[in-house]
């Protein structure tokens, strides 16, 4: 497996927390997500979704 870039990973969603943000409905969307081996972010934003998934072989964000 191949990870295309490194995560930081925050224990204070907090401070992530901004209109339009998914951190009140990032287990919402990774409840609907079906099984892959490749995860593209294309909106990172706090990064809310990719900091609480579980990590796919290959992460572009």
């Amino acid at each position: 497996k191949k990870v295309l870039d490194f995560l930081v990973v925050f224990n204070d969603n907090s401070s992530m927390n901004y209109p339009g943000g998914k951190g009140g409905v990032f287990q919402k969307l990774i409840n609907l997500m079906p099984p892959h081996d490749v995860y593209i972010e294309t909106h990172l934003g706090g990064g809310a979704v990719i900091r609480n998934k579980r990590l796919p072989g290959v992460i572009l964000g």
